[in-house]
């Protein structure tokens, strides 16, 4: 059953899961998150000298669906890496600041056609302009050889890098 907040319920009793749920799994889109939770009754035996000892638990399973190939930067993580700290170090004369604030996460997508879109910070940097300069190198980036199915069609992807971590990356030898 398809909720106001877009959620997809699929329920099953036992220790399988149930044609409906694998029919959700199996339709999930790309980027999609999938969220499960699992009711179940676990007997601890400290209880069963006083009584049932029977008690209901849950556990939460978060998924994020990605493509079969990943869109990839040309030249791969290190030269995403070097290419980033270069644009935004530009801008940073004091090493001092660039190493006490450089530390961030952004978001952006990468479309079907390799184009990156919608750059956004998600752990700030602690410094505005710092997360200005990151949005806009991260945003004039060159296209990205996109994500593909295993069919070969190619998809959009979310992606999420860290950048930085508290160190000069002028210093960096790779990673984000």
């Amino acid at each position: 059953v398809k909720g106001e907040d877009n959620t997809v319920d699929g329920m099953s009793n036992g220790d399988t899961i149930s044609a409906e749920q694998k029919s959700i799994l199996s339709s999930a889109d790309i980027g999609s998150d999938i969220n499960i939770k699992i009711q179940f009754n676990y007997k601890d035996a400290t209880f069963d000298n006083y009584g049932n000892g029977k008690k209901m638990k849950e556990l939460n399973l978060s998924l994020y669906v990605v493509p079969d190939i990943e869109a990839e930067y040309p030249g791969g993580r290190e030269n995403l890496a070097k290419s980033l700290s270069k644009s935004v170090m530009s801008h940073i004369t004091d090493t001092t600041e660039a190493k006490k604030s450089w530390d961030a996460v952004v978001n952006f997508v990468v479309d079907e056609n390799g184009n990156v879109k919608g750059a956004k910070i998600i752990r700030t940097s602690s410094n505005s302009k710092i997360d200005e300069w990151l949005i806009e190198a991260v945003s004039k980036m060159q296209k990205w050889k996109p994500a593909q199915l295993s069919k070969g069609t190619k998809v959009e992807q979310k992606i999420s890098i860290q950048v930085g971590g508290g160190r000069d990356p002028r210093r960096s030898t790779g990673g984000c």
